[in-house]
């Protein structure tokens, strides 16, 4: 696994009216404690805005939430980020890859947003998930490299992929 440089990431402090008080790059969060009234509050950790597709675009993002109590100090702790788009490749398998034109290319759709895989693609493509629970349209057209005198060499198939999540 690549190691994420962090040192961009943005830091947002929400309050609960959704305003935000306070916002950083985590590289110059601030060395002494941050003066808060007491309520709840959101920190928000991310990467950068979500585009709707891009290729190699990963984003990470964490949310925590905190009280702030009169005369305490609070320790927010660990903040893990987490891919926050839906990643998506395709590969194809030796036997598979084989048999199939350089013509071939899967077309993957989610929402409006869509992209083309062409048969020698192997890149990644990130969504930015529309919903908490997404589905994932897959469209593969080609052709085969053999076949057999008469026969159509082409071909088109469909499929969906339910219960895609941001991170996956």
């Amino acid at each position: 696994r690549a190691e994420v440089n962090k040192e961009n990431f943005m830091v947002d402090i929400i309050n609960s009216a959704g305003e935000k008080l306070h916002s950083f790059k985590y590289s110059e969060c601030p060395s002494q404690p941050i003066a808060l009234d007491v309520g709840n509050y959101t920190l928000n950790v991310y990467s950068g805005e979500i585009p709707m597709l891009a290729w190699e675009n990963p984003t990470y993002g964490a949310s925590k939430e905190f009280q702030i109590n009169r005369l305490q100090e609070t320790a927010i702790g660990k903040v893990i980020c987490k891919l926050s788009n839906i990643k998506v490749s395709v590969e194809y398998s030796s036997d598979i890859a084989e048999i199939l034109a350089d013509d071939t290319k899967v077309n993957v759709a989610l929402g409006e947003n869509n992209v083309d895989f062409s048969f020698t693609e192997n890149r990644a493509a990130f969504f930015k998930a529309v919903n908490e629970v997404n589905t994932l349209d897959l469209t593969i057209t080609g052709s085969f490299r053999e076949v057999e005198s008469g026969q159509s060499s082409s071909f088109e198939m469909t499929s969906k992929v339910s219960n895609v999540k941001a991170g996956q």
